[in-house]
């Protein structure tokens, strides 16, 4: 199954309901769907953001664009974590022990 959300800003909408702001939008949203609404590991989790939200000064609502696509899994089982010597990336977050591995 397909689970498209869309991301304005930190909030998180899906099937037109704001389901949260997160802080990591696109991994707490897939959590979120495996708890609550019973989505499987193995769906694809697709994210749609606003061009306006994504650096468009402009002020007008332009089409939204698909920005990730990936396996709910995937996204579940990661945050992003930024230091000074690597920008934002993907970590695999172990949530027993607060451990970060890269990916």
């Amino acid at each position: 199954m397909i689970h498209v959300i869309v991301v304005k800003k930190h909030t998180v909408i899906y099937e037109g309901e704001a389901i949260g702001r997160f802080r990591v939008p696109i991994c707490a949203a897939a959590r979120w769907l495996i708890k609550n609404r019973g989505a499987e590991r193995r769906d694809i989790l697709a994210t749609v953001r606003d061009r306006a939200v994504a650096g468009d000064d402009s002020g007008e609502c332009s089409e939204p664009y698909l920005a990730m696509v990936g396996s709910l899994g995937w996204f579940a089982d990661r945050t992003v974590k930024e230091t000074d010597k690597v920008g934002p990336a993907f970590w695999r977050s172990n949530a027993f022990s607060g451990d970060f591995v890269a990916t």
